[in-house]
């Protein structure tokens, strides 16, 4: 009697892979974090860790990509040869990777929170 192999009842794709977080849930509502008179949803990132990020990123000319995806997006900077994928919640970067803060995600973060207040503007 051949045995079939176990499969799972729903493979996540690619993109629900990354951004997952530790406890297996998609991300959330994200806590907000005062950011230079505004409220920035960053969830993991204190407020100084927030301005350290996006000033680094601005500095260094990160700039972000569509993905596609609504709040994804592909994070690179010119001259380089790597591009990451990041979330409010999630980098592939080696830091996101961890679960650690990161440039990446500091301006998606930004990005959506601008996105969001444009949408809302009357």
């Amino acid at each position: 009697m051949s045995r079939s192999p176990q499969v799972p009842a729903r493979v996540p794709n690619v993109l629900e892979a990354i951004f997952l977080d530790a406890s297996g849930r998609k991300e959330t509502e994200a806590a907000g974090v005062l950011w230079r008179g505004h409220r920035i949803p960053a969830p993991g990132f204190s407020a100084e860790t927030l301005e350290r990020l996006i000033e680094r990123g601005f500095d260094e000319g990160v700039y972000l990509a569509s993905t596609g995806c609504p709040g994804t997006f592909h994070v690179t900077r010119p001259g380089s040869s790597s591009m990451h994928t990041a979330s409010r919640s999630a980098c592939s970067c080696p830091a996101g990777r961890l679960g650690k803060p990161c440039k990446h995600r500091a301006l998606v973060c930004l990005a959506l929170t601008v996105i969001d207040l444009r949408l809302r503007k009357p």
